[in-house]
């Protein structure tokens, strides 16, 4: 593997989520991916600081994660765009998803790619 680029393991972490809020639940999902946004996130460069979940239209999606274009792309990504989450479970059904329109003390966001 070329010099500079991540194989396995963390590409990105919300440091500031541990110490920002309490972490009551956590949830693990996969995310769709177009293929200039994995070559982006193998080189390491993703951030999820400003990152959330929301709902949208049934579909469990991560707002706001910058993950930067590939530059040798011929067709690239919209370095914010909506992700969808897949999750596995239980958690498939958008009334079994944590809702912090409910509860104003409650935020879901995004902590570790």
């Amino acid at each position: 593997m070329a010099k500079g680029t991540i194989s396995t393991g963390r590409i990105a972490e919300n440091r500031k989520a541990r110490h920002e809020y309490q972490i009551e639940e956590k949830i693990e999902a996969g995310l769709i991916l177009q293929g200039s946004e994995v070559k982006s996130l193998r080189s390491g460069r993703a951030s999820i600081a400003e990152s959330y979940a929301g709902e949208d239209n049934g579909r469990l999606v991560l707002f706001n994660a910058n993950i930067p274009i590939y530059e040798p792309a011929r067709v690239n990504h919209e370095p914010k765009r909506p992700r969808e989450l897949l999750v596995k479970g239980a958690r498939t059904e958008p009334h079994a998803w944590p809702d912090p329109a409910r509860r104003h003390d409650v935020s879901t966001i995004g902590h570790v790619f």
